[in-house]
């Protein structure tokens, strides 16, 4: 080694703010020994999936804390104890990176269309006009996540296929087992539930039917929130992260009819899967997020718009779950094609002072069950328009 390298090596000295007995024990120069030091500037950074601070590759812990600090100390610098922590989380900061789009950066798309069949080929699911539709915007909505976190993703793909399937395995395949989190109870304290979902890209909702069932309307605010402001260990305040996972369902085919809200059912996509195969999802997994990448980076959405919603709606009102007035109004309502949300309740035997929004709000849910829409509609002509519910032919 060269005079001429010694000097560059240890030009950042050069720097320190000095006093009287040498380098200031402060955080300028402390984090400018992290930065200039050999095997610790380039070995801190900050993992952006996890939010956490790494040394080598895995995330800091307290013994790591006082190995860094010996380094320090081994090259004649004293550091004073309230600075090395901060120090460090500067320093790891300004190196900041994400393994998932770094994964992703690395791919190179062959040119060959597999998205529209991942879900036929790969999982059994059955190769219809709604699983070619969803399929793409599943994958193409985590590379939206990844690269816009918190843009609007407020789908789940519902994977429904008999236990020991393997359903989870698959999705840990796809997303990486590093990238997946399927122990998250969305009913837990939020920021318990928020350092559940840290790091993942994908999070499995299990038991999916319990979940909804638990409380529907807290699942569909969860899975509408496009950030989280939590307290993260080691913080003193709270900070925003915007969401980079998208959700995925698993449940047993026992559960038909488990989708209870006939005004939030859009927000999942029900596949069914027979045969997974985990070693060819792991033989097409670069192929497919390169894909997805190509497309996203195309402009193309991931959510369903115009018509697409109708072939959706076609497989969503095969697992929504029956309303017991719903068979009582098929049997009332024979031959009649259209019926107001009053004479729909009158009919069931509702008293006037019972009619109220809750019971409005059940009916419209047993109508639509029956094969009711809600129109605009003139009782008679000229008269002002009202809300009522049209048999669809």
């Amino acid at each position: 080694m060269t005079m001429a390298n010694v000097i560059d090596l240890n030009a950042w000295r050069h720097n320190l703010q000095m006093g009287d007995k040498g380098p200031k024990r402060n955080l300028t120069n402390t984090i400018a020994h992290l930065r200039g030091l050999q095997g610790l500037g380039k070995s801190l950074r900050f993992n952006e999936m996890t939010q956490s601070i790494e040394w080598n590759g895995k995330p800091i812990e307290d013994p790591d804390i006082v190995d860094i600090r010996l380094i320090i100390e081994r090259n004649n610098y004293q550091p004073q104890d309230r600075d090395v922590r901060p120090a460090i989380d500067r320093v790891c900061r300004e190196n900041s990176y994400n393994p998932v789009t770094d994964y992703l950066n690395a791919l190179k798309w062959d040119g060959t269309a597999r998205l529209e069949r991942w879900l036929p080929h790969l999982l059994g699911a059955p190769a219809s006009d709604f699983v070619r539709l969803v399929g793409p915007k599943v994958l193409i909505s985590a590379v939206a996540r990844a690269y816009e976190p918190g843009c609007k993703v407020d789908t789940v793909l519902v994977l429904e296929g008999e236990q020991g399937l393997k359903k989870s395995s698959a999705i840990a395949a796809l997303f990486g087992e590093d990238y997946t989190a399927e122990s998250v109870s969305l009913f837990d304290q939020h920021n318990k539930m928020v350092m559940q979902m840290m790091g993942a890209w994908c999070v499995e909702l299990a038991e999916f039917v319990a979940v909804i069932r638990k409380d529907m309307n807290a699942v569909k605010g969860l899975i509408s929130m496009r950030s989280d402001r939590v307290v993260l260990p080691y913080a003193k305040m709270a900070s925003t992260h915007p969401r980079r996972c998208i959700f995925f369902g698993t449940i047993n085919p026992d559960s038909m009819g488990y989708l209870t809200d006939s005004t939030g059912n859009r927000r999942y996509w029900p596949v069914t899967v027979t045969k997974i195969d985990i070693e060819g999802i792991l033989r097409s997994r670069d192929q497919l997020w390169a894909e997805a990448v190509h497309r996203y980076r195309a402009g193309e959405r991931w959510w369903l718009e115009g018509d697409e919603n109708k072939v959706a709606a076609s497989e969503q009102v095969e697992r929504q779950e029956e309303d017991a007035w719903a068979p009582i109004l098929e049997a009332k309502l024979y031959g009649r094609t259209a019926v107001t949300t009053d004479e729909a309740l009158t009919e069931l035997g509702i008293p006037h002072e019972r009619k109220d929004k809750r019971a409005q709000m059940r009916a419209a849910t047993a109508l639509g069950q029956i094969g009711f829409e809600r129109v605009k509609t003139r009782p008679t002509p000229g008269a002002k328009p009202i809300w009522a519910w049209r048999r669809l032919p």
